[in-house]
């Protein structure tokens, strides 16, 4: 990717478009106007993540402020967009502070609100205080004006602060798809929001405290991910960094679910695929490089022991049960609601995946009969009768107490890589600046 510099007549020219576009809007629409951009100091308006993180914010102002249109713009010179609202300018203005003030990442926008024309030129709401400096509490204007601080510093806290809003990202798409997981209903076997599965030794709050509690280590794996990049570290070296950070989860775990080993498989699988993401993101390969970088990390520490199924097993092969699940519920989910789509992956999955908790706790008889009442249900015709059965189904691995916690992890990762998708990959690699 190669960042352009703009030249002081390019970015007049840039800005005077900018001003251009508002007044035509305004009075176009007769109604409320804004212009949307990032602000960064220097010769280059457009960073590493910067375009990612605008699109996202597009989609911020467009739930935010009853938006009757909307239009952006790609450009070296800096990236903007434009809406129209039928809200009251004072209105829309507080709805574009509360976005800017929302997140960290927030104060690299201007998000500016206008309402009428005057002598030609768009009048603007005014801010009721002035924008801070990035590094200190002083006014961001009076630190320009008196260079306070270099370029690069600012520009290395800029970097900083967008690598923090994407690790809270990664973070987020986690914790959400573990209470997504284990929120499905029906899962034979396993703790949902009917009952507590084939387990007397944790139910659904179990999973709430646990996923809390974990919740803060993907973020910190997310960062130690950039900061391995930053260093030139080995694949081995950022793996063995990433261990200790598990470890460290795993200990909050057990300390939130008093000792029960409720998500360790995540802990390890969802970590790994999150370093893939932050991978991803900084080479700009795609979403569907992801898996490659994970199975990377996971194979620079792997042993002559390796096993031939589990957690290691997918990590090893690029996940490819959990790509599966993720593109089946991705599919599905055209036709089914997402908890029912969810229930159809997981049956699927157990029909096909050597569920190492199933053999631990039922051998192989345990694990053909899980796979015949798979097959069962999957040939049915209707959702209807597919949930029914998937009810009985779950009655009846709950009295042979059979839990296919290895399943629950795919489900549960899968729906990891479908979230990171809609957040982080929505758009083309070479969009994803």
């Amino acid at each position: 990717m190669e960042y352009i510099p703009v030249s002081l007549p390019e970015m007049m020219e840039h800005r005077e478009k900018r001003s251009k576009r508002t007044a035509e809007l305004l009075s176009e629409y007769k109604s409320t106007v804004i212009c949307m951009s990032m602000n960064f100091i220097g010769e280059y308006k457009v960073l590493k993540h910067s375009r990612l993180i605008f699109n996202i914010f597009c989609h911020k102002v467009l739930e935010a402020a009853n938006i009757v249109f909307f239009e952006k713009k790609h450009s070296h010179c800096g990236d903007y967009a434009h809406f129209v609202s039928n809200g009251s300018p004072e209105y829309v203005k507080s709805k574009m502070r509360q976005i800017e003030e929302s997140t960290e990442v927030g104060r690299l926008f201007d998000i500016d609100v206008f309402y009428e024309i005057e002598n030609g030129m768009p009048i603007q709401v005014r801010r009721d205080e002035p924008r801070k400096c990035l590094l200190c509490d002083k006014s961001a204007v009076e630190c320009a004006r008196n260079r306070t601080h270099g370029i690069e510093a600012v520009r290395e806290e800029t970097t900083n602060i967008m690598r923090r809003y994407i690790a809270s990202l990664i973070s987020e798409c986690a914790y959400n798809a573990l209470i997504s997981e284990v929120e499905t209903t029906p899962k034979p076997g396993l703790v949902d929001k009917n009952n507590n599965g084939a387990h007397t030794d944790m139910n659904i709050r179990s999973f709430y405290a646990s996923s809390l509690a974990i919740k803060p280590y993907y973020y910190e794996m997310a960062m130690q991910t950039f900061k391995g990049i930053d260093e030139s570290m080995s694949t081995k070296a950022l793996m063995q960094s990433l261990q200790v950070i598990g470890r460290t989860a795993e200990k909050a775990m057990f300390e939130a679910t008093k000792g029960v080993n409720t998500q360790i498989g995540e802990i390890y699988t969802i970590g790994l695929l999150s370093c893939g993401a932050i991978l991803a993101l900084e080479k700009l390969t795609g979403f569907d490089t992801i898996s490659q970088y994970a199975q990377q990390l996971a194979l620079s520490i792997k042993t002559d022991n390796s096993p031939s199924f589990g957690a290691r097993y997918e990590a090893e092969n690029a996940f490819p049960n959990i790509m599966n699940a993720y593109k089946r519920i991705e599919a599905l989910c055209n036709e089914f609601s997402f908890n029912e789509a969810c229930v159809i992956a997981l049956i699927e999955t157990m029909l096909t995946v050597d569920d190492t908790n199933i053999l631990r706790r039922g051998g192989d008889d345990g694990l053909n009969f899980m796979r015949q009442r798979a097959k069962q249900i999957l040939d049915l015709k209707s959702i209807s009768e597919i949930l029914k059965a998937t009810y009985e189904f779950d009655m009846q691995m709950i009295e042979s107490n059979l839990s296919p916690g290895g399943c629950a992890d795919i489900l549960a990762a899968s729906i990891f890589m479908l979230y990171i998708k809609q957040m982080l990959f929505a758009y083309e690699p070479e969009n994803q600046i």
